[in-house]
């Protein structure tokens, strides 16, 4: 099942309307298109500085509530800019613009992410592929965490 448009209507209305933040990103089952009934909505934003955030009111937390009330489904927010590399661009590539889609500080930001993650990825395949290799020879273990 996947979100359907007055939802995403409602989460792009409700974001518009605050300065601070100058993209959001739908991504996960719900911008896929694999998303169940009980699926929850997954949101990564981008915001035009961090000085407006301070102790415990930042990004993944200013908007949960509001939105998980608009939108009647759990709601997962992540702040964009401080995400692995790998997730950014698996976002930024797989994830719909709900918000943002002509604003230029977020077309600078995608293709600063884009230019690390290719510029990484020889050293971030090497890493999974590493650690695949544990897992398969059960060496995985909470000393690793």
């Amino acid at each position: 099942m996947d979100i359907n448009k007055a939802i995403k209507a409602k989460i792009s209305s409700y974001f518009v309307k605050r300065p601070e933040v100058l993209a959001v990103y739908l991504y996960g089952s719900q911008a896929k298109g694999f998303a169940r009934e009980d699926s929850d909505i997954d949101l990564a934003i981008l915001v035009k500085d961090h000085k407006s955030f301070s102790g415990f009111d930042i990004p993944q937390t200013r908007y949960l509530y509001d939105l998980e009330k608009l939108t009647g489904k759990r709601v997962e927010v992540q702040d964009l800019a401080f995400e692995p590399i790998d997730f950014a661009q698996r976002v930024i590539s797989e994830g719909r613009i709900l918000v943002g889609l002509n604003s230029k500080k977020r077309i600078e930001f995608e293709e600063n992410i884009l230019r690390v993650y290719f510029d990484l990825k020889p050293s971030i395949d090497e890493y999974y592929k590493y650690l695949n290799q544990m897992a398969k020879r059960g060496e995985l273990d909470v000393r690793y965490i």
